[in-house]
């Protein structure tokens, strides 16, 4: 109902304030919900669906909101806060795409943050290890794909706004998914081509950690044996260092981006026109 009401709104209005909060304080309670349920239970697979419905819809409300509109309306600028810390909060709850990829980072916050409390008070005085004892192997897999996620999203508004500026914002969005795809297919198809090459159909090794391509972490993390003898280690480390270079070059090829949207969110004053 909140996110009908949030797209049949103009966009003079502030559309996102009532959608974002309530979809906060609903996965607020949603995860605690779980968590408590799974406690109950001393079942800590609650737990495991949290975590894999976060990596879900967390990038994918990143590849919708890298559409949306940058600019801020008179009427929005007129509830502005003024003081400077209700308007740090307000910059991620009102419109903006920069505001919306800060938000989706700090639902994964919350989300990480209440079930890495889970896992320290499960551990104490819970018999059975906390996701089987594989906590950080959840914990950096997924985390590895929500910053994919903002990195590419961040690629996707620099191409938009460099390349294509009289086009719609929404081409982002397509620019998002291209840039998660196209380069995991070639990737797929190098390996088919050097396992028949060298060994045979099949005989291709898709958990090398190969870096700048954000699906790979799934097959990276997917062989727990492998997380356990080391090579989960390295994929860590691999991915690790290729997200934090490729995030650190988005971030400076938006840099102008950046400081105008935190520039423009300031309250109307009386003469402006």
């Amino acid at each position: 109902y909140q996110g009908a009401v949030m797209f049949i709104t103009p966009n003079s209005a502030n559309r996102s304030l009532a959608f974002r909060k309530y979809v906060t304080l609903m996965c607020v309670f949603l995860v605690m919900e779980f968590l408590v349920w799974g406690w109950v239970l001393t079942e800590n697979d609650f737990a495991e669906v949290i975590v894999f419905l976060a990596t879900f819809f967390i990038p994918l409300g990143i590849m919708l909101a890298v559409g949306g509109r940058d600019g801020l309306s008179r009427r929005v600028r007129t509830k502005v806060p003024k003081t400077g810390l209700s308007r740090m909060f307000a910059f991620i709850f009102y419109n903006g795409t920069l505001g919306s990829l800060l938000w989706l980072a700090g639902l994964w916050a919350i989300t990480m943050l209440l079930v890495g409390v889970c896992n320290i008070a499960w551990e104490a005085y819970m018999p059975r290890r906390f996701f089987g004892g594989d906590t950080f192997m959840m914990y950096a897999g997924t985390s590895l794909l929500v910053a994919y996620s903002l990195t590419y999203a961040l690629f996707a508004i620099w191409i938009t706004r460099r390349w294509m500026p009289k086009r719609s914002p929404k081409w982002a969005s397509l620019i998002f998914l291209l840039l998660v795809l196209i380069p995991y297919l070639i990737m797929l198809v190098l390996m088919m081509m050097a396992g028949e090459f060298l060994g045979g159909p099949g005989d291709y090794d898709l958990e090398m950690p190969i870096p700048g391509i954000m699906l790979n972490v799934i097959h990276t993390f997917e062989d727990n044996d492998s997380w356990r003898a080391g090579g989960g280690m390295l994929g860590f480390l691999v991915h690790t260092v290729s997200v934090l270079i490729l995030l650190g070059g988005a971030l400076l090829l938006n840099r102008k981006w950046i400081a105008e949207q935190f520039r423009q969110f300031k309250p109307l004053e009386e003469n402006d026109a």
